[in-house]
């Protein structure tokens, strides 16, 4: 039961650290404090497997008689805590760009720069590549709507009923069209200006890399 207690009192505290770092601007110190206590918590958990402990200033030295298989637990633990915060910052940049869509919310610069934050701390937290590119296209069906209505704005705005109809109907059945369906329905109402061609290959960009092509002009989005 005393080790139960360590190890679950260990866990709670590496959980407590990882949302210290995605909730808090300035939780270095708290998480660092955090990583110790519950380092020190599996270790007394952990006593009786110890074989010879050293102490120095430059840290703990342990072996165990089971050394492989706490390194294995503790590594699928982090393993777990990655994932769970993967899981977690991916909710909230899918939330953050749905927020103030019909009224009320965050600005357009202040989400961008909560969202950029929340992927600074992850990748502090030492998550790959590839889960922060998971997290960071999390919003990516916000993204290719907002090019969408940019792109084919102009028809919107036009006299023509039939430019309007043909608007209406590109987001008619819930996905938005296609780079390639807006070029092709800018080309048939001969809408051909600078603004709307430059957005047009914005929209192509972020299409087929997830990046974007003119950060700058994305993040003024709320000027389109």
């Amino acid at each position: 039961m005393f080790s139960i207690i360590f190890n679950l009192l260990g866990v709670g505290l590496l959980v407590v650290m990882v949302y210290l770092l995605l909730k808090a601007a300035n939780a270095g110190a708290a998480a660092g404090i955090c990583l110790v206590a519950a380092a020190l918590s599996l270790l007394v958990a952990n006593f009786d497997r110890i074989e010879t402990l050293k102490l120095s200033p430059t840290g703990i030295e342990a072996k165990t008689r089971e050394f492989q298989g706490v390194i294995d637990d503790a590594k699928a633990t982090v393993a777990s805590l990655h994932e769970l915060a993967v899981a977690a910052a991916a909710l909230q940049v899918d939330m953050l760009a749905s927020a103030g869509r019909f009224g009320g919310g965050e600005t357009i610069r202040h989400k961008d720069e909560m969202k950029d934050q929340l992927l600074q701390r992850l990748k502090a937290l030492g998550l790959t590549k590839e889960q922060l590119s998971e997290v960071d296209q999390a919003d990516r069906k916000w993204v290719v709507l907002d090019y969408a209505f940019a792109v084919l704005g102009p028809l919107n705005g036009q006299k023509d009923p039939e430019a309007k109809a043909a608007y209406a109907k590109a987001f008619n059945d819930g996905n938005p069209p296609t780079p390639d369906d807006c070029a092709a329905l800018l080309q048939q109402f001969h809408v051909n200006d600078a603004k709307t061609n430059e957005l047009l290959e914005d929209y192509r960009y972020y299409f087929r890399t997830g990046e974007q092509r003119r950060p700058e002009v994305w993040r003024d989005r709320a000027n389109w």
